[in-house]
């Protein structure tokens, strides 16, 4: 006997030939298992892709990583982005100097406003406790700006940590 739900098998493959993912929602009724529905399996954490053309308000952020961030989902993404090496260039080392740093030279692809306002670039740092921020910039010449800034004084600190 063929559980209860069956017959949206078909649709969930439908799904799944696009690209979908979905995942099976499964309930144990008085012991029997009753299978209720598929679910898109959403993708919770957001993709500079995903955030492309969007105005982005201030967000409050609790507690954890991204804390203090203007926007949590910018931050999650420009995060993202760098577990994937889309930065354009890096400095410094959490263990070594106590922060890593990030560049991403030109985010104008994306057209992601913050407040109204362009982002065109982003200068990103995690510490050593593991606290993600970002800064973004309407001036990409001001972003090389602080980031050459950035790279000498992290240069500087890994020098001075050197025995």
């Amino acid at each position: 006997m063929k559980p209860e739900g069956w017959r949206k098998e078909p649709a969930r493959h439908a799904l799944a030939a696009k690209g979908v993912k979905t995942k099976l929602v499964r309930k144990l009724k008085g012991g029997r298992l009753i299978i209720d529905h598929h679910t898109r399996v959403q993708n919770d954490q957001p993709t500079l892709d995903g955030l492309k053309g969007l105005d982005l308000q201030r967000e409050r952020s609790g507690p954890g990583k991204f804390e203090g961030n203007f926007n949590v989902r910018l931050a999650e993404a420009l995060h993202d982005a760098t577990m994937e090496s889309w930065q354009d260039a890096e400095a410094g080392d959490v263990q070594e100097v106590g922060m890593w740093a990030g560049y991403f030279r030109d985010l104008t692809e994306y057209n992601i406003k913050e407040d109204g306002q362009p982002v065109a670039a982003a200068i990103v740092q995690e510490d050593s406790n593991g606290f993600f921020s970002y800064a973004t910039y309407r001036d990409k010449n001001i972003a090389k700006r602080d980031w050459d800034s950035l790279v000498n004084e992290l240069n500087a600190a890994s020098h001075y940590a050197e025995p």
